[in-house]
């Protein structure tokens, strides 16, 4: 995803690694409103590392524009007026400086990639024209495990997609890639799906929303 970096620290720990902790806020395709963001990185200023997320990101600083990968998680603050913000919090595995003027900060898809485990049965209501179903993925971040859940869908009118989500069951381990659009209610779209502890010689299954 790109973002604007508006704020920047760094820190030394006592192993010798800095720590870049940084802020700013990205722009989601399907929001007006802006998403605050979180960057922790780690530099070495060793010649050698065995952690390529140490020794090959690119420095940056404040006002800059960049495309940046990483673990994410979702982490939540208030503001004035004590209502809760969700913020995205990612440390870094690569960025990318952007020639992008602050001021024309475009809205960049936020595209995730894992393995996740089926929670609920795709559901099929007659009165919505979707079909969905939620996936629950585990990481290790900030020193402790995290949960996060997603809402997926795809349009009932891609019929031929309608096979495969209704072949999943409770439990069931997908590889999965897609777009996340909502930050309040984290869904995602667009999607490549596998399922890895059914049929391993399956082709992916596109689950689209035009």
């Amino acid at each position: 995803m790109s973002m604007h970096c508006a704020n920047h620290q760094e820190s030394v720990t006592s192993k010798g690694l800095t720590v870049v902790k940084a802020s700013g806020v990205a722009r989601l395709r399907n929001n007006a409103s802006l998403l605050n963001v979180i960057l922790v990185g780690f530099y070495s200023k060793d010649d050698y590392t065995q952690d390529p997320t140490v020794s090959t990101l690119p420095t940056f600083s404040i006002k800059d524009i960049l495309f940046v990968t990483g673990k994410f998680r979702f982490i939540e603050d208030t503001d004035n007026d004590e209502r809760e913000l969700p913020i995205l919090k990612i440390g870094l595995h690569s960025v990318v400086h952007l020639a992008i003027s602050p001021s024309n900060l475009l809205a960049f898809p936020f595209l995730i990639n894992m393995t996740a485990v089926v929670t609920n049965l795709p559901r099929n209501d007659p009165d919505h024209d979707d079909i969905s179903f939620s996936v629950e993925t585990k990481d290790f971040m900030d020193q402790e495990n995290v949960d996060l859940g997603l809402e997926c869908y795809h349009l009932k009118s891609a019929t031929h997609l309608t096979p495969t989500t209704n072949s999943l069951k409770k439990g069931t381990l997908l590889f999965m890639n897609g777009e996340l659009l909502d930050k309040e209610r984290p869904k995602v779209t667009d999607l490549a799906i596998k399922a890895l502890n059914q049929d391993q010689n399956s082709e992916i299954q596109n689950l689209s929303i035009p």
